[in-house]
């Protein structure tokens, strides 16, 4: 709720000004120092013991009902940030643990080796397995084998939370509507572009990517290889002022295929292709 506080001052300020505010103005307002609990900024203000994210007054600092208000979903996910930076600076992370085949109930037969991949009439069921409501289910569904480490899995979540969410878009747009029949790759059915499983290519564009976090991790967009059953190339272009090292002209794409990728998607062919533009 000091969230929706802070703007409410900024709005109070502005119509008392009759104008908008500068943004260092709408700065010192938004980013004050305040009570969690009652939004005063008198001080002394002290920080959440758990999370440092947000501060008390003298009056709520020890408040029982204030506290439990607070350390609920924010204060747990800050305080986990916190330690998983602070395991990152010290080396002491779990290495990052992706999917490395595809699941079982969204592969092209010819991935289960029911069918010559060289063929043109290859035999593919097209069945894709929707997003499960929870990231447990999915770690549980993936075999991921560090659940009961907690920084890990923050560690997992956080990367793949890229592809997932391309995912989660795509099941908004396109038919997800699992097809039980076969049909084959050199004749597709009518309308297949508008049926996920049956989506055979795709290109994302994805804007202010960073070295730091999308771009450093861009292998892990292969689980979208893995989880659409029909999905031959990927093509991604990271797009922003950080996506061209400095110095640098707009890069040729790369092609990420066989060796670079997991062995049941080389055996079918799949690639990724990478670009990075300024």
């Amino acid at each position: 709720m000091s969230r929706v506080h802070r703007f409410k001052l900024i709005d109070a300020a502005a119509q008392r000004l009759n104008r908008s505010l500068y943004k260092h103005e709408s700065d010192i307002l938004y980013f004050q120092e305040m009570c969690d609990s009652c939004y005063t900024t008198v001080q002394p203000l002290h920080p959440c013991k758990h999370c440092a994210i947000v501060s008390f007054c003298e009056t709520h600092r020890n408040d029982a009902a204030a506290q439990r208000a607070h350390q609920g979903l924010m204060c747990h996910a800050s305080h986990l940030l916190q330690q998983y930076e602070v395991a990152i600076a010290r080396g002491s992370v779990s290495p990052l643990w992706v999917p490395e085949e595809p699941i079982t109930s969204s592969t092209p037969t010819s991935l289960l080796g029911t069918s010559n991949r060289n063929s043109k009439s290859a035999v593919t069921k097209a069945v894709y397995t929707p997003l499960p409501p929870d990231w447990g289910t999915y770690l549980t569904r993936r075999a991921c084998p560090v659940l009961s480490d907690t920084l890990a899995v923050a560690r997992i979540t956080t990367t793949l939370s890229l592809p997932l969410t391309v995912l989660y878009i795509l099941e908004r747009y396109y038919d997800t509507t699992l097809l039980n029949t076969q049909q084959t790759d050199s004749q597709p059915s009518s309308g297949s572009d508008r049926i996920l499983a049956t989506k055979r290519e795709l290109k994302l564009h994805i804007l202010g990517a960073t070295p730091g976090y999308e771009i450093g991790a861009a292998i892990v967009f292969e689980e979208l290889l893995h989880l659409l059953p029909s999905l031959q190339h990927l093509e991604i272009t990271f797009i922003g002022p950080e996506a061209v090292p400095p110095g640098n002209s707009d890069s040729a794409p790369v092609l990420l295929k066989d060796d670079l990728l997991c062995s049941a998607c080389a055996s079918y062919s799949k690639s990724i292709s990478l670009k990075h533009v300024t």
